[in-house]
């Protein structure tokens, strides 16, 4: 089911432990809504609170068992990801440390897989280093000027995911 494709997002944010189960069961509630669904997708949802995440594994690991996301496909969701936190972090809604563990986690993931840096990751590497509870967003514009130069790079790739 194409509709079930949104669940390796949740499960990759799950992965990079930023998962939302607030975003979650909106989208779960309005895919529940739907007619025609097959009928053994019901056992394997439940929307109890602290339940989200063995809802989001069963239902992957039903719909798409082979699943890593460390693959390529893995790949376009971290891009999809950092573009989503980037535009957080500048809008000011998570921290920079908050922000600088997503792409550690990122960076030390991809940097091993590809053969060579990925470019999605830009220069981050260099503002997060030595990142801590100290920084805010006034003792460290440098990291939201790379942030606003990388999203430019994120935009084309998700531009050439859309087009495929």
């Amino acid at each position: 089911m194409k509709e079930l494709e949104s669940l390796k997002y949740f499960y990759f944010k799950i992965w990079l432990d930023i998962f939302n189960p607030i975003e979650f069961k909106q989208w779960i509630n309005t895919f529940l809504q739907k007619e025609n669904l097959p009928k053994h997708i019901f056992p394997l949802v439940n929307l109890n609170d602290g339940h989200e995440i063995t809802t989001i594994h069963n239902l992957v690991d039903e719909f798409y068992p082979d699943f890593n996301p460390l693959s390529k496909e893995g790949e376009l969701f971290a891009i999809k990801i950092l573009l989503e936190e980037s535009n957080k972090y500048l809008n000011r809604e998570i921290t920079p440390l908050e922000f600088c563990k997503l792409f550690f986690h990122l960076e030390a993931n991809f940097n091993g897989l590809l053969e060579e840096y990925p470019e999605w990751l830009g220069d981050l590497f260099e503002e997060c280093d030595y990142c801590d509870e100290s920084w805010n967003f006034n003792n460290r514009p440098d990291l939201a000027t790379e942030i606003e130069r990388n999203i430019e790079v994120l935009k084309k790739y998700t531009n050439a995911q859309q087009g495929l």
